[in-house]
């Protein structure tokens, strides 16, 4: 067999992940340039560091908010169709890569730059930069944001809590009018994730094999996320309001 085909998975699933990006990327280049996009215009300004510690805090908020979602989502379906939610929600593809010695440097490095580096540029360029500000302009400022949004869970395992995510990315790109502060915060989003199963690897859970047993076992977590996400919900929307987004020349 050639030598390649004899690479371990992680391998091929980094090729894949960087494949898709690649591609993702140029579609992105070719409409920037055909469709006469202004980058900078999309970019926006440069957040401080109290707005990025704001945007830090909501991202922490929309994670419970996605475990809180997650639940109220598949902890029903788990019951009725228990092959569905764990094909679709629990068998996700691998983060953290290992093998019996440890965490391997180079390929969980690879992993890193593609999930909290690559990722967010892109999406966030995507979903917020482009779909959000032109359907805002097409559509009002409610279309560009839910439609965006829609869009953008669509694409994710949790289309709840993605939906969610989306919603509160376009709140500080138009508040702060900065691309770089959605960026940043999912990139944080990603790397607690990635931290996650990271800590699974390390206190020797290497086999790990979340069941739907299991699963419905941590009903206790669901509902306390549910309630600080409810509790932060209704006293965050009574303190801050979003402003109308700068307008911007579309084709």
């Amino acid at each position: 067999a050639p030598l390649a085909w004899s690479w371990p998975g992680y391998w091929w699933e980094l090729l894949y992940y960087y494949y898709w990006h690649a591609l993702f990327a140029a579609f992105l280049l070719l409409f920037n340039r055909y469709g006469r996009v202004e980058v900078r215009a999309i970019i926006g300004r440069t957040p401080v560091a109290p707005e990025y510690v704001s945007g830090l805090k909501l991202t922490v908020f929309l994670f419970v908010f996605s475990v809180a979602a997650a639940f109220a989502l598949f902890y029903p379906l788990s019951f009725v169709a228990p092959g569905f939610v764990k094909w679709w929600y629990l068998e996700y593809p691998a983060l953290v890569y290992f093998d019996h010695e440890g965490l391997l440097f180079i390929p969980n490095l690879f992993g890193l730059v593609s999930l909290c580096v690559l990722a967010p540029l892109l999406e966030e360029y995507a979903f917020r930069g482009l779909l959000l500000m032109r359907w805002a302009d097409k559509w009002g400022l409610k279309a560009g944001v839910f439609g965006s949004s829609f869009v953008f869970a669509i694409v994710h395992p949790d289309p709840i809590g993605a939906f969610a995510f989306g919603v509160g990315m376009s709140y500080l790109y138009l508040k702060y009018q900065s691309l770089l502060l959605p960026v940043a915060c999912h990139a944080f989003h990603n790397l607690i994730v990635w931290l996650i199963e990271a800590g699974y690897v390390l206190a020797g859970q290497r086999d790990f094999a979340y069941t739907i047993e299991e699963y419905q076992q941590e009903w206790r977590l669901g509902v306390v996320a549910i309630v600080i996400t409810a509790v932060w919900a209704i006293t965050f929307i009574q303190k801050n309001k979003i402003r109308v987004p700068w307008s911007q020349d579309v084709a």
